[in-house]
């Protein structure tokens, strides 16, 4: 039921998205700021069923490093591509243990990482993550 409902507010957010950059352009943090653009960052990082958005946000939004990371990881991982940055995971259903999408360079990753301001390794989101699915 969960699943249902974060899928129907995406589809929602998907309309309400098309019809912002359409009536105002791409927004920018001079026109809405930090946290505006944030969180503008937060709603196309979850429209997974329409990466043509996603790319072109990235493409014109002044996002964060750290945003433009997570962001580019997704639309690589949507389309089926290794990750840059290994912000992406999933749940092994066979072992139930989180693990990281298929990665370009996985040594490579974790300084990227840091240039762009994520502070953990892939390690240790790892940990992080795999000990959230066992509460």
């Amino acid at each position: 039921m969960a699943n249902f409902l974060i899928y129907s507010l995406d589809a929602i957010h998907n309309i309400k998205l098309h019809r912002i950059i359409e009536d105002y352009g791409y927004p920018n943090t001079k026109l809405i700021g930090k946290a505006g653009m944030y969180y503008f960052w937060l709603l196309i990082q979850h429209q997974d069923e329409d990466i043509k958005l996603q790319k072109a946000c990235l493409e014109n939004c002044d996002f964060s490093p750290k945003d433009k990371a997570f962001l580019t990881d997704r639309i690589l991982a949507g389309e089926g591509k290794p990750q840059i940055y290994g912000t992406q995971f999933f749940k092994d259903k066979k072992t139930n243990k989180m693990q990281v999408k298929l990665v370009q360079d996985i040594k490579k990753a974790d300084i990227l990482r840091k240039k762009v301001g994520i502070e953990t390794t892939i390690k240790e989101d790892l940990k992080i993550l795999t000990a959230r699915i066992k509460k």
